[in-house]
């Protein structure tokens, strides 16, 4: 799609919110962002340029809407105001350039697949507002580090670490009380984690493929939650009421 197509579909987009409106230039299409409801607020944002490498999100946002970064490739850096409350799914998908984003504590929800594919991402912080985390947000990040789970989040979804080959570190609060299916799948740098003594259930495989995992730490008595090791080696020591 051309520049100017993609300026003509922007208009559209908005003119669709706002009838009245005749031409514009790219400052007043900016400003009309602030009154277009959501869904077409995720409509507008899926126009952005792939080929962009720095974007500041306008204050007007209120959400990222499902796959407004998608496919990025070249996106460096990003900036979410803290008028923004949830990321969509998708919506920073195979973002490969990016090396880190900062969330802001206005936010409560990230998507499914949300930053799955952003392979540089080395480290991010997700604030204790967030609430839910969808399944496999994080999976393929693999430059990631080390990564948080704030209390608030009951549920580390289903794959959302999967092929993260380079996570030494994970922080889970006292509040999760689930670990879903392959959730750090082929996480091979993995060598030890702690799991708090609000974890009601870890589901089969959860641990599958860490091949350097040796020590899992929980927080509660052995025979509690079932299913141990849950997919770790069987050779993992696993360290009840540490």
């Amino acid at each position: 799609m051309s520049v100017k197509s993609k300026l003509t579909a922007l208009a559209e987009a908005i003119r669709e919110s706002s009838p009245s409106t005749s031409k514009m230039k790219i400052s007043e299409m900016i400003t009309m962002l602030a009154s277009i409801k959501k869904t077409e607020t995720i409509k507008t944002l899926e126009l952005l340029n792939k080929t962009i490498k720095t974007y500041s999100i306008p204050n007007s946002v209120i959400s990222i809407g499902d796959s407004a970064f998608s496919y990025c490739t070249l996106l460096e850096s990003i900036t979410i105001p803290d008028s923004v409350t949830s990321i969509g799914i998708f919506a920073f998908r195979e973002c490969s350039s990016l090396k880190s984003i900062n969330i802001p504590d206005s936010i409560t929800s990230i998507g499914e697949i949300a930053f799955s594919g952003c392979s540089s991402l080395e480290s991010i912080n997700i604030p204790d507002s967030v609430t839910s985390i969808g399944s496999q947000a994080f999976s393929r990040c693999s430059s990631l580090i080390s990564v948080n789970i704030p209390y608030r989040v009951k549920k580390i979804g289903a794959n959302m670490f999967e092929y993260c080959t380079s996570l030494k570190t994970v922080t889970i609060s006292i509040g999760v009380t689930y670990i879903s299916y392959r959730a750090f799948r082929d996480c091979v740098s993995l060598k030890t984690i702690e799991i708090p003594k609000s974890i009601q259930e870890i589901e089969d495989n959860a641990f599958e493929g860490c091949n350097s995992l040796t020590d899992i730490y929980c927080n509660f008595a052995e025979g509690a939650v079932d299913g141990a090791p849950w997919g770790a080696p069987q050779n993992v020591n696993i360290h009840y009421n540490t």
